[in-house]
């Protein structure tokens, strides 16, 4: 198929036994299963980490520019979650 991958993983046979049985349980293909457990995944968390990122690079540029001083990465992640 044009425009289109495969990955390729390699598990033990006992976990893709699981996700085989899960997906048979749900009457959907390996495939949607895991489409589906990846976008719960990426969803929120990509956009927080997006957010996180965007912010962190906006720091470091003020801080290059001399317009603030750097904060640790622990006080950056700390203050992001509050």
């Amino acid at each position: 198929m044009p425009g289109t991958k495969r990955l390729v993983i390699e598990l033990p046979e006992s976990q893709h036994r699981a996700i085989k049985a899960e997906a048979l349980l749900r009457g959907i293909s390996m495939k949607e299963y895991v489409l589906e457990k990846l976008g719960k995944w990426t969803g929120e968390t990509s956009r927080k980490t997006a957010d996180s990122l965007a912010e962190a690079l906006e720091e470091v540029r003020a801080y290059k520019n001399g317009e603030k001083e750097l904060r640790s990465a622990r006080d950056f992640f700390s203050a992001s979650d509050n």
